[in-house]
């Protein structure tokens, strides 16, 4: 056993990672907004859904095609249907076009006497036990992620027929793994590890890391990205993020979904997600539905991956009423608004092993009363999240951690921390609130991630003295990791009322070497709300050299 003493729960945390390995960085794009269902059925489909947001001007900078996409052919052998995917390369460029990724869904199961599983099985790296599915009906063998060389075999069968055509993530599927669905029939399955009864709970961490690796090695300018159902300890060096499963669309699982999602991250595993709406969800055309989905999408803004996916009706935006398309997109434009400072805070995860979703404990352990807070939470350093998880509700109670000033993010209003409010919650607004001291560099409006980074707003919360790293790459591959990036320190004196931007640290390909930061000091109706501030304190140019700026 590890002993970690900390005693702050961040150095428990980045303690843990050093024990089980770090997290490594995502592409910039896998922080915009992802749209996906149960299923996109033709390259066609895929192409009119991404268009279709392009032509309405939402953010969007991912898609996902689930299973069955290889119908007729047999389960594993990741090919695709001519019928419906007639030229997958086309289609791969088409959506890289449209400055859009894709990710597709690949499973660990292979149906009986297919092409891959007999190279699977000669090799050794089938179990052997065959498993009736789950759904739909069928039989087959699970790969054992054990062995090496069937991670490495498995890797090579989806490279050889998906990677190819420049598939830019991986949604692994049952990684439990499902098997039959039967409670404890692993147990008796030899793995290449010893018996499935001492091992079953790391078969993601295995199968996950076959695909982790594969890719790297294949394309390491690519960063890896995978989404997937189950974890286990060190899960987090593999480039995962977890969803929370199939869930049910409903107030007391949405409810549910935000102390499960904390207590995940505190497990020091960093990066989390849900089904938006649920995966069982209800209909768009339905009132109680657009309430419930609207709420947990201003949720979803909030978490690591922001992401729609569910079975039944389709569920991208424009598929609800005008009312609630308004605010869906609003709260995807924030989102965007906001990707400086949360690859900034990716980066923080990476380098010094920190966690972007942050239960309040994280950063107000000597505060009693957020001991049982479940349904308030971190941002990154500076915003606390309040998600509205009653129906029919225009405020919420919300607390203030005491020692701290907080800022309304909507209102610039102030409130001293250390008690309870009701925070007005009308459908368009979830109750938002800034730490003083908070530097938050705040995007200009754009479609996808890497459109532009300038002018970049700088809002600057008052009240506290505070610190921010504005963190930049060249949004994809591995030299980041040989320091191939650029660090802006800013610095922020609060009884002087000065920013200080401190000395450019590094450099990239495509750095801008002159920025444009608009210095808003926020107040009242200055600073405050979705859209880019009209009235700013200071505009400057910044070369890379150090310069304060007083705003009195």
């Amino acid at each position: 056993y590890y002993f970690i003493y900390g005693p702050e729960p961040d150095d428990v945390i980045s303690g843990y990672r050093k024990l089980t390995g770090d997290a490594p960085m995502f592409a910039k794009w896998v922080w915009g907004f992802r749209q996906c269902k149960e299923r996109y059925q033709s390259s066609q489909e895929l192409l009119d859904v991404v268009q279709e947001y392009r032509r309405r001007q939402i953010p969007i900078d991912g898609i996902i095609q689930d299973w069955q996409y290889w119908s007729p052919a047999p389960w594993g052998s990741h090919e695709f249907d001519p019928k419906r995917y007639p030229d997958p390369k086309k289609l791969m460029d088409d959506l890289h076009a449209e400055n859009v990724h894709a990710i597709i869904s690949v499973w660990p199961k292979f149906d009986n006497k297919s092409p891959n599983a007999d190279e699977l099985l000669k090799a050794g790296a089938l179990y052997s036990t065959v498993i009736p599915y789950v759904f739909p009906a069928g039989e087959g063998r699970w790969y054992d992620p054990f062995n090496p060389t069937a991670r490495r075999l498995y890797w090579n069968q989806i490279s050889r027929e998906i990677f190819k055509y420049g598939w830019d993530g991986w949604w692994l599927d049952a990684s439990e793994p499902e098997l039959g669905g039967r409670w404890g029939e692993y147990r008796t399955f030899q793995t290449a590890a010893g018996p499935g009864a001492k091992v079953f709970n790391a078969y993601p961490l295995l199968h996950t890391q076959a695909v982790y690796q594969g890719h790297l090695r294949e394309n390491p300018a690519k960063r890896p990205f995978i989404l997937t159902r189950s974890a286990y300890a060190g899960q987090q060096r593999n480039g995962a993020v977890t969803w929370s499963g199939d869930i049910s669309g409903t107030w007391e699982v949405f409810r549910k979904q935000i102390s499960a999602g904390l207590n995940f991250c505190l497990s020091g595993i960093p990066y989390w997600n849900t089904d938006t709406g649920g995966f069982f969800g209800g209909n768009p055309s339905d009132k109680g539905y657009q309430e419930l989905f609207t709420r947990w999408f201003q949720f979803s803004a909030f978490c690591p991956m922001f992401r729609v996916h569910g079975t039944g009706a389709p569920k991208e935006m424009w598929r609800f009423d005008e009312p609630t398309q308004k605010i869906l997109a609003d709260f995807d434009r924030l989102r965007y608004h906001l990707l400086p400072y949360i690859y900034s805070t990716s980066w923080q995860v990476a380098n010094q092993g920190d966690t972007m979703m942050r239960g309040l404990v994280m950063d107000f352990r000597n505060d009693p009363a957020v001991y049982d807070i479940a349904d308030q939470f971190l941002f990154g350093p500076g915003l606390m999240v309040c998600p509205v998880v009653s129906p029919g509700a225009e405020s919420r109670s919300v607390y203030l951690p005491k020692n701290e000033t907080w800022t309304d993010f909507w209102t610039g209003k102030t409130y001293a921390g250390g008690q309870t409010i009701e925070a007005k919650a009308p459908i368009s607004r979830l109750p938002l609130f800034v730490r003083a001291g908070t530097i938050l560099p705040y995007g200009p409006e754009i479609q996808y991630a890497t459109q532009k980074v300038d002018p970049l707003e700088i809002r600057i919360y008052p009240g506290k003295n505070g610190t921010f790293t504005l963190y930049e790459d060249e949004n994809d591959g591995a030299r980041w990791k040989q320091g191939v990036h650029a660090e802006i320190p800013f610095t922020w004196d609060d009884a002087q009322k000065t920013l200080t931007v401190g000395k450019r640290k590094g450099a990239f390909p495509g750095m801008l070497k002159s920025r444009t930061f608009r210095i808003v000091l926020v107040s009242g109706n200055k600073g405050v709300d979705i859209d880019s501030s009209t009235t700013v304190d200071r505009v400057v140019t910044y070369d890379g050299g150090p310069q304060s700026i007083t705003l009195k």
